[in-house]
């Protein structure tokens, strides 16, 4: 099943993560994420990165794994996010996944 979320984070930019879910109902696991909008990363490849960082999380992951999976490849140096952090990715997530509890 696909789950989709978008955010407008702060500064304005757009976030919109799509994570597909697959596996039985206790053990569901996130087996691919797709992460677009008007934000910038450089080098651009590295959103691959940050997306493969999330596949394998449980969908029932609390907001602090994703982040920390998001954290592991972010390296000062080698990546720059521009626009967006790997919290607005993990909590746009998150919403994406848990629609019932994101309206407000």
């Amino acid at each position: 099943m696909q789950y989709v979320a978008t955010t407008k984070v702060s500064g304005g930019k757009l976030l919109r993560v799509k994570a597909d879910v697959e596996g039985l109902e206790s053990n569901r696991v996130l087996s691919a994420v797709s992460l677009t909008g008007d934000f910038f990363m450089h080098p651009e490849d590295g959103v691959v990165a940050l997306e493969s960082a999330l596949v394998g999380a449980s969908s029932d992951a609390a907001i602090g794994e994703y982040v920390s999976r998001l954290n592991d490849v972010i390296v000062p140096g080698k990546f720059e996010l521009i626009g967006f952090s790997a919290s607005n990715i993990a909590q746009t997530l998150w919403n994406a996944l848990h629609p019932e509890a994101s309206v407000v």
